[in-house]
């Protein structure tokens, strides 16, 4: 830790705060792309602040301007419909599909958010670019493969196979720490709620919690409800330290899986990590050039959010995603994107907050074909449990939402995933010495 804490001294005491009213620059409308490194949005490098919630919309246009046929930008109101679909300040909220609008034919889906925390501005840096890269990409070489590990498939493909969609959530904290605002109090939205507890979770919500009252929440929810199923998904955050001395940590969600989702979430987090690397190296991340010493910091790991983020809670947007729209999904906490260095543009800092969300996007949206390819592959032997009779229910009590649970319903789940018998012996039996538990492996 005391490594982390210097190396965040050290960035922020060389960091430059850019003037007031200097944007991006982004190059749009009669800015040339060549004032961009030939690019709408410029790599960071070429950047002297982070983008602007003013520049949004005219960024994206102009990217959807150089492949149309797979860059669609909406507002939400447009997607969903309906014009009270904007933020709590009242802000056009941003969504973005990419999918070969030519090919109709069922394709598997994505849902990506970036930055729902307005001041951790990975996911928007990130995200922003690589759909531009996109866009590019199809303008210029379909032929070019995408990754997900080691998995390999043509642009092309992706696109006509796949269908993402992509929410930059928070307008009003993006729009609060923009130049002239700050980081403090960006969080949330105009409102001062934080987004990330508003999603419909399964279990008890905390009691100051109020899941689905703000419109950033309920809308985004009804435009992905109304696509049915999702492979795979992404919440991409940001934080101040690593406990894991990563750029990007790799967070699994809470959920209630069988063993079969438990290995597609694992083979989703070695994946996203082996193409975040693959990116660190294309973009030319020298991880010494952003620490001081290399060998402080990795690219990426992945574990749980205790190991990352030390806590749990209710109306995780990330926990929704896998637990109603059935997607194998991973979050992830980038490093140095919070309130500290807030709206301090750092260039190699950025640089790799960029690699680390092309990578992660990547490997999402790839892996949305491989995710039902997946085995369990447990390896168990003989298997036994103790059998216990009791359920937990509503039965008479007052709860809106009936339910009758026991934590041995997995075993049948278990069963049919390892595809071994699994027995369920009784109390009585292993209490008397009875029960042969010398004859079972697991």
């Amino acid at each position: 830790m005391r490594k982390i804490v210097a190396v965040l001294a050290a960035v922020c005491a060389a960091a430059v705060v850019p003037l007031a009213g200097h944007a991006a620059p982004t190059c749009t409308g009669a800015v040339p792309q060549a004032a961009c490194g030939n690019r709408v949005i410029p790599e960071a490098i070429l950047s002297a602040t982070f983008l602007q919630y003013e520049e949004a919309f005219p960024a994206l246009e102009a990217i959807e301007a150089i492949a149309p046929d797979v860059v669609e930008v909406y507002t939400m109101a447009e997607a969903v419909g309906d014009p009270a679909a904007v933020s709590a300040g009242g802000l056009d909220i941003p969504v973005i599909r990419l999918t070969d609008e030519n090919v109709t034919t069922p394709k598997r889906r994505a849902a990506i958010s970036l930055s729902v925390h307005g001041q951790e501005t990975a996911g928007r840096e990130g995200g922003l670019r690589y759909i531009e890269d996109i866009a590019r990409w199809w303008a210029g070489d379909k032929t070019r493969e995408l990754y997900a590990g080691e998995k390999g498939v043509p642009l092309s493909e992706v696109m006509a196979r796949t269908e993402s969609w992509i929410c930059v959530c928070n307008p009003d904290g993006w729009n609060h720490m923009d130049l002239g605002g700050e980081a403090v109090g960006a969080r949330g939205n105009a409102n001062g709620a934080d987004l990330n507890r508003e999603f419909p979770t399964l279990g008890w919500p905390k009691l100051d919690a109020t899941p689905m009252s703000e419109p950033e929440a309920i809308y985004w929810v009804k435009l992905l409800r109304s696509k049915g199923e999702f492979a795979t998904a992404t919440d991409i955050h940001g934080e101040i330290t690593s406990a894991n001395n990563a750029f990007a940590d790799l967070m699994w969600p809470a959920g209630q899986w069988s063993p079969l989702h438990q290995a597609k979430e694992l083979q989703l987090g070695e994946d996203a990590i082996s193409t975040i690397e693959r990116k660190f190296e294309e973009d030319g991340v020298v991880l010494g050039t952003v620490t001081g010493a290399a060998d402080v910091m990795r690219p990426s790991v992945a574990a749980t959010g205790y190991d990352i983020v030390g806590y749990d809670d209710g109306g995780f947007m990330g926990d929704w995603f896998t637990q109603e729209l059935g997607a194998v999904e991973i979050d992830a906490e980038n490093f140095l994107s919070h309130i500290a260095p807030g709206n301090i543009w750092i260039a190699p800092l950025e640089q790799a907050h960029i690699a680390g969300v092309r990578g992660l996007m990547e490997a999402v949206i790839v892996e949305a074909l491989f995710v039902d390819d997946v085995q369990a592959g447990l390896d168990l032997g003989r298997v036994a449990y103790v059998f216990t009779p009791g359920r937990v229910t509503s039965a008479g009590s007052a709860e809106a939402k009936r339910y009758d649970a026991s934590q041995l319903d997995y075993f049948p789940h278990l069963a049919r995933d390892a595809g071994v018998a699994v027995t369920a012996v009784d109390p009585a039996d292993v209490a008397a010495g009875t029960a042969g538990l010398s004859s079972y492996d697991s």
